[in-house]
């Protein structure tokens, strides 16, 4: 800053110096009429150099303007994005404050997690001890069914050889019956001979009584023996029909004793599966609580250190504010400035005969260049017609608002590429439109291209503009549309290429010139939708009507006609824009 103050005193010293040369070169020379040709040639040439001294102390001045501009623009710009960032780094430490609170309240669930899992881990252990002790018990019983189902298995065999026994001996029962049947049969026969034998048969008799009766008791003590037989056979075929029934009870009671070892055997796996995922989940809780800790420790630390950067950062705010502040005071001194290059712009010598052009540089148009015909279209257009019609030209460089002020003082003729307005319709005769400039292309990163169909397709985008340029009012006021505003193109194209932003807005000659004369033709490309502004978006000159220009303009305006029926004009702009945009 101090700097900058130092060059300014610096100029308005030699400036002022200047100016008191100037006045007594022109005193001198008023005093010296009769003066020889030899000193007037010499007061010539002192008075061209002056002239070529002011135009350079101009150039400086009108540089310091223009600087001073960007220097102000710039300093808004990183004020506000210092305010902006201020605004951040305060949520940033809410949100800090926050997450902290929310990590300790994490720590706190975590270590209630970690006490509920070893609390099922000891659950599961003794769980898993129980169940296996009731698996050996039954184990134990089925083996014990085993026992019993051999035991029984012993006993049905010997309740079959029981039966089997019985029903022999009725056999053999039944043989005894038959026999004493046949026995009484005969002692019957027997009684009946004796009976006919008469006295000799009498002992003969006795014995068949006798053996009838033996007869008798045996057919009793077989029925008796039969009855009994009969009753045990039964009781056997009953005892062996239970212990049957018995031994496929204790079968399927074994089979099911079994499945149950075996699903016994399953939840033991389970649980021995189930505990190794606790233990695991356990050191998981384990190390997430430690881990939590650390974590909400170094939260502290950031937390804290986010506090002194927002300390740091409010600082720089505040200086910033206190800078910008500065360079608001001296952008309006550069007000002096102007004042002061106005006066130097007005002592120098310029020929009746020659007309003079002021304005500031604006690619492809106007382009401050040594080289007179590599200046910009509107300035080859002009010198064209100037040389055409044998009118010397003269092309001087100053910010715009004091190359307006400069033509409606009427200390030059001309401002060029001048947009038509009223209020300058007053001070300014204005030529007929010469080129229609309503086009605006959208240029967008090669490597991100998106496409564009209509106008509602740039809602979804951030679209780059220029804060100095002018564009349709409808997209200015448009509130859906996100604008990122700067006042250098080469600040915009980098966002682009940089995927900051999605698409660069511009006047379609002044993208196109920037695109061909940055070589950006295999970075970006241009959609095929244009957008097309409601206004009258056109190019004219403006000339001072204090230096009585009409004859000027109508010059122009058939110039205008002249060169554009000879493709003069197209051949001019192909100059500066050497690709075709739309591929």
């Amino acid at each position: 800053m101090l700097k900058v103050i130092c060059i300014f005193t610096l100029i308005l010293l030699i400036s002022n110096i200047v100016l008191a040369y100037k006045v007594y070169g022109a005193s001198k020379n008023n005093k010296l009429e009769t003066s020889n040709i030899i000193e007037k040639n010499n007061s010539d040439t002192s008075v061209q150099e002056i002239d070529d001294f002011i135009i350079l102390f101009l150039k400086l001045i009108n540089d310091i303007i223009k600087y001073s501009e960007y220097l102000s623009l710039s300093m808004k710009d990183i004020s506000g994005q210092s305010t902006i960032l201020t605004d951040n780094s305060q949520l940033h430490i809410i949100d800090l404050e926050k997450t902290k609170n929310q990590l300790e309240d994490m720590h706190d669930k975590l270590s209630n997690n970690l006490k509920i899992s070893e609390e099922i881990k000891d659950t599961f252990e003794v769980v898993n001890s129980s169940i296996k002790e009731r698996q050996q018990r039954i184990i134990k019983g089925i083996n014990e069914y085993k026992v019993v189902q051999e035991n029984m298995k012993v006993s049905k065999k010997s309740i079959d050889d029981l039966v089997n026994y019985t029903m022999k001996v009725q056999g053999t029962i039944n043989n005894i019956s038959e026999i004493s049947k046949q026995i009484s049969m005969l002692a019957l026969n027997a009684s009946i001979e004796a009976s006919r034998a008469g006295e000799y048969g009498k002992g003969f008799s006795v014995v068949a009584d006798e053996v009838k009766k033996l007869s008798n008791e045996t057919d009793e003590a077989t029925n008796d023996i039969f009855k009994v037989l009969r009753n045990i056979n039964q009781s056997a075929l009953t005892t062996q029909s239970d212990v049957t029934k018995t031994i496929n009870i204790l079968d399927s009671q074994s089979t099911m004793l079994q499945e149950t070892v075996n699903s016994i055997d399953e939840i033991v796996q389970m649980v021995v599966k189930t505990l190794s995922n606790v233990e695991t989940l356990t050191n998981k809780n384990i190390q997430s609580n430690d881990t939590c800790t650390n974590v909400n420790s170094t939260a502290s630390v950031v937390l804290e250190s986010v506090g002194n950067d927002m300390t740091t950062i409010k600082q720089i705010d505040d200086s910033l504010k206190n800078e910008n502040k500065c360079v608001e005071e001296l952008v309006s001194s550069t007000s002096d400035f102007k004042y002061l290059s106005k006066n130097l712009f007005k002592l120098l010598e310029k020929d009746e005969n020659t007309l003079v052009a002021v304005t500031e540089e604006y690619p492809p148009f106007v382009i401050e260049n040594k080289d007179i015909n590599n200046q910009g279209i509107d300035i080859d257009i002009i010198r064209e017609i100037c040389n055409r019609n044998n009118i010397n030209f003269k092309m001087f460089f100053a910010p715009f608002d004091l190359s307006l002020e400069l033509v409606k003082d009427g200390a030059v003729h001309m401002i060029p590429t001048l947009s038509y307005t009223e209020d300058r319709n007053k001070i300014i005769n204005f030529t007929n439109p010469y080129r229609d400039e309503s086009k605006f292309i959208l240029i967008t990163n090669k490597n991100n291209k998106k496409a564009f169909n209509c106008y509602d397709d740039m809602k979804e985008c951030k679209i780059g503009i220029i804060s100095m340029y002018t564009y349709p009012s409808n997209f200015l006021n448009d509130r859906n549309i996100i604008k990122d505003e700067n006042y250098k193109l080469d600040t915009l194209f980098y966002k682009l290429l940089k995927n900051q932003i999605d698409v660069v807005l511009l006047n379609d000659y002044i993208g196109k010139y920037y695109i061909n004369s940055n070589n950006l033709q295999d970075k970006v490309c241009v959609s095929d939708y244009i957008l097309k502004a409601n206004e009258n978006f056109d190019a004219r000159l403006g000339l001072s009507k204090k230096k009585n220009t009409e004859k000027l303009t109508q010059i122009f305006n058939e110039g205008f006609k002249e060169l554009a029926r000879e493709g003069i004009i197209d051949k001019i702009e192909s100059k500066y824009i050497k690709f075709d945009c739309n591929k």
